[in-house]
């Protein structure tokens, strides 16, 4: 048999799912919604081979589960399963997803560091502040005097 290479193992694998939930109703009620979710994480990581541990449940499909109360859980579910070989994610059909690469990226451009201020371009915007704050102390006084008049 020949061997998998290492590469063919870390592509991101995305499948789509229909869940059913039907075997919750079985649960003591208040008990369902969390069980369903775990019982999501159980179908997931045995499906896509990954640890119980390492799949990761968006917030729409949490509320997904859980709109009705603890108690009242949907029949099944239609969810996109997403996994790297490592960990696993899973999303509402229709929910849109972004990637954690792209947004590093995003982050790091938007994150710039600017350059340190010398301390002359310190001192001249303290002054201009302690300016400002002195016009609104003038306005102010100007003011109570009017009302005085």
């Amino acid at each position: 048999m020949p061997k998998k290479d290492k590469k063919d193992s870390a592509k991101e694998i995305e499948r789509n799912f229909t869940i059913s939930l039907v075997k919750m109703r079985k649960e003591t009620r208040p008990k369902r919604a969390t069980k369903a979710v775990t019982e999501i994480r159980k179908f997931i990581a045995r499906h896509l081979k990954v640890d119980v541990k390492n799949v990761k449940v968006s917030q729409l499909v949490n509320q997904f589960l859980w709109k009705n109360g603890r108690e009242k859980i949907p029949g099944k579910i239609r969810v996109k399963a997403l996994s790297d070989g490592k960990q696993a994610s899973v999303y509402m059909e229709n929910e849109k997803i972004e990637k954690k690469k792209e947004k590093k990226e995003q982050e790091g451009k938007k994150e710039e560091k600017p350059e340190k201020q010398t301390e002359e371009q310190k001192n001249a915007e303290a002054e201009k502040e302690r300016k400002k704050e002195e016009k609104k102390l003038i306005e102010r006084q100007a003011e109570k005097l009017a009302m005085k008049k």
